[in-house]
């Protein structure tokens, strides 16, 4: 019966609509909403009622200071010496890099395995914050509860997970929840615009199939972070155009901001002369 329904009746869609053509008649109609993406979006924004007024404290607290925010890309082999008096945040294992001494630790991902999240905890207890990001959806914690607990020194925040399909950011993360686009680093960034950072480096982002961590790179294709990225880019450039980004050592973020190389980069990569 559904196969010859098929070949009568063509149903094609629309982002509100369905629409039905039998012969030459056509029938639009509006679709439901979908009420738990609505519920969804309720629970982010009642969790985020609850820890994010802790974040108004870090509001402005970097204006003219610059920020280095460092990734698990494989160019991060080349961030040699830590920029003097700029603040350093790391991006889950970041912690691993001992040259570093880390000011922030974000982790909103898995941990391959419980000596890193002990490693994790142990990482400089007392002068490290750590940001931990939960996420609203079914409440998919990546970090289990009772380990957030053995955390000296942390900061919870709330991941909205229905990804917008057009550019959108939060008015305020001290009221909102932060959006999700595929990484920890866009909850970095949201979390800096707040603290009016003069200027963000971005190291080891390479925005492609590249790991400094791990040698498994079948599910470190990073490549889907570029139109978040993009839409990143965008917004910051129309509601905080003070604050600068710079690249360091780019691959696929190459011309999306200021881009700069250190000298042991370019000793290995001769064609960029």
């Amino acid at each position: 019966m559904k196969n010859l329904l098929n070949k009568f009746i063509k149903i094609t869609y629309t982002n509100k609509h369905t629409i039905y053509q039998i012969s030459k008649i056509k029938i639009k109609v509006k679709r439901k909403i979908n009420m738990r993406v609505t519920l969804d979006d309720l629970r982010a924004y009642s969790l985020a009622s609850k820890f994010h007024p802790n974040l108004e404290k870090y509001r402005g607290i970097y204006t003219g200071k610059s920020v280095v925010v460092v990734g698990g890309g494989a160019t991060v082999k080349y961030y040699k010496n830590p920029m003097p008096d700029a603040v350093h945040i790391g991006l889950n294992r970041a912690y691993e890099l001992k040259h570093i001494n880390f000011d922030y630790l974000f982790a909103q991902d898995n941990f391959p395995n419980k000596e890193n999240i002990e490693e994790f905890i142990n990482y400089r207890p007392d002068t490290c914050i750590k940001f931990l990001g939960l996420h609203s959806r079914n409440m998919n914690f990546r970090i289990r509860p009772s380990t957030i607990a053995r955390i000296k020194n942390k900061e919870i925040y709330v991941l909205n997970c229905r990804r917008p399909k057009k550019t959108f950011y939060p008015i305020d993360i001290t009221a909102e929840p932060f959006v999700y686009f595929c990484g920890t680093i866009f909850a970095v960034l949201q979390f800096l615009l707040l603290t009016n950072a003069e200027k963000i480096y971005l190291v080891g982002f390479d925005c492609n199939v590249s790991h400094a961590f791990t040698s498994n790179l079948k599910e470190q294709d990073l490549r889907i972070q570029y139109p978040y990225w993009y839409q990143f880019a965008q917004y910051k450039n129309m509601y905080f155009e003070n604050t600068r980004i710079i690249s360091v050592n780019p691959v696929a973020l190459k011309g999306l901001f200021k881009d700069i190389y250190t000298q042991n980069y370019i000793d290995e990569h001769p064609e960029l002369s």
